[in-house]
């Protein structure tokens, strides 16, 4: 603001130079010093538009503009306080919606950064009583189209919330749990450590887990030293064996994964009226 009071400064005194010297000229060629004045501002013209036009060769005229305009809004908005607040809200809600809008979209419309995406499916079943699209598969399913042999690689996964405590802070978290070949099938490396895979399922295995980049980030500071710690997931010890890349996509909230382990249960018998859903 001080450079734009001095350069306004010198304008305006450079424009005065300039009328006294036309002045002085006509003067001399003998006109009267009314005369003389007169005719010098007659031929410098407009000298509002001269500045006018001066200033945007300076470039300023737009911040002029901008700052014009925005004491005018705060004016107005001081006068109508229900307008602006009405104002305010709406703009809020319309971005809030928009922004959501578009991450979902984003979410839905962007491919999984995977190889060979062209052969990367998810497999679903329907319910045709009940005309239920894209239902959970059974265990029992999964495990037959597992040994089938049809796919390449098959891995299943389920989202469950989950308590994580970390020191004497316990709070709620975003989980998955996911079969041990679901890194590998998505051919996904880890961004620090590693992930676990179907070693780490074999019975008399420490309990573990891997942190997504976002939790990585929130809650241990993107500290390096976090693997092969220890924290407590549902009031058990499991130990942090990697971290997952940044561009993996996110099932949830920066969720935490943990290798999913078959009950008896799920894997009940085949005559069960429905199996319980992954």
């Amino acid at each position: 603001m001080r450079l734009f009071r001095r350069r306004e400064s010198d304008l305006d005194a450079e424009i005065a130079a300039h009328l006294r010297m036309a002045e002085q000229d006509r003067v001399e060629r003998g006109e009267t010093g009314d005369q003389a004045r007169l005719s010098a501002r007659r031929e410098f013209g407009n000298e509002g538009l001269v500045k006018e036009v001066t200033r945007e060769m300076w470039g300023w005229s737009a911040l002029r503009g901008l700052a014009r305009d925005c004491r005018y809004a705060a004016r107005m908005l001081r006068k109508n306080p229900g307008f602006a607040t009405v104002v305010v809200v709406t703009l809020a809600l319309g971005i809030g919606a928009n922004t959501a809008i578009f991450s979902t979209m984003r979410a839905a419309l962007t491919p999984l950064p995977v190889p060979a995406m062209d052969r990367t499916v998810v497999v679903w079943t329907e319910n045709v009583k009940r005309d239920e699209h894209q239902f959970p598969a059974s265990v029992p399913d999964f495990l037959d189209w597992k040994a089938s042999g049809a796919f390449a690689s098959l891995a299943a996964m389920e989202e469950d919330g989950r308590n994580l405590r970390i020191g004497d802070l316990s709070q709620r978290v975003d989980g998955i749990n996911a079969t041990g070949d679901f890194f590998t099938a998505l051919a996904i490396p880890p961004q620090l450590g590693r992930l676990f895979g179907p070693r780490d399922l074999l019975p008399g295995q420490d309990k573990v887990a891997v942190l997504s980049y976002g939790l990585w980030h929130a809650k241990f500071a993107a500290n390096p030293s976090v693997i092969g710690s220890t924290v407590m997931l549902d009031g058990a010890p499991y130990t942090i064996l990697g971290v997952l890349p940044r561009y993996f996509p996110r099932y949830g909230t920066d969720p935490i994964y943990c290798p999913l382990v078959f009950s008896a249960l799920q894997r009940g018998p085949r005559f069960r009226p429905r199996h319980p859903p992954l």
